[in-house]
């Protein structure tokens, strides 16, 4: 009766045993599966931690050909402004002797044509009125567009390479604007003659 109490007792020993394997071995393939989303983790996270470096030195080199692209414009604008100091006087006239067609007495005769009218019933009218704040716009925003639309393609130079997506789009609709205000703006007319 004991030797069988023995083989029983042996036998559930040994079926406990099977179970044990069976259940260490689910564990080992959990370990396993963890184990790799672990490196998977590790490599993804190598990878976001050189996109952001990535996108720092987009960032300041940015800000730089901002700040370079800013200083550009207000050179220009200096330029522009230093050059036409006495080109319209208050009165939207060009100064100096030289008048062109496109001023015309109210009486519909050119400038250098005498009038018997006398002279307070004279009033000079431009056939199209570019003031030379409207001269100074006219130069300078079709190149600030332009600026943003060079500068948006080399940002999307720069998205394509670190594969940002949510960049890249953005790029595209600032080379979109630029272009599009760029034209718009080269379009607007302008004087018949530039007094120099």
């Amino acid at each position: 009766m004991g030797t069988y109490d023995l083989e029983k007792e042996i036998r559930r020993i040994l079926q406990d045993s099977s179970k044990i394997r069976d259940y260490n071995a689910k564990l080992r393939n959990e370990y396993m599966k963890i184990n790799n989303e672990a490196r998977r983790l590790k490599v993804e996270n190598s990878k976001l931690f050189s996109q952001y470096a990535c996108a720092e030195t987009f960032l300041a080199k940015y800000k730089a050909d901002y700040h370079t692209k800013s200083e550009e414009v207000k050179s220009l604008q200096s330029v522009i402004n230093s050059s036409l100091p006495g080109y319209f006087d208050k009165n939207n006239q060009p100064d100096g002797p030289e008048k062109t067609d496109s001023y015309v007495k109210s009486s519909g005769k050119k400038n250098n044509e005498p009038d018997s009218s006398s002279a307070s019933s004279e009033q000079i009218i431009p056939a199209t009125i570019f003031k030379k704040k409207d001269f100074i716009r006219w130069l300078v925003e079709p190149y600030q567009y332009r600026q943003i639309t060079i500068i948006g393609a080399h940002l999307l130079d720069i998205a394509f390479s670190i594969n940002c997506n949510y960049m890249v789009s953005h790029c595209e609709k600032a080379m979109k604007f630029g272009e599009h205000h760029a034209k718009r703006k080269s379009q607007i007319s302008h004087p018949q003659k530039i007094y120099k």
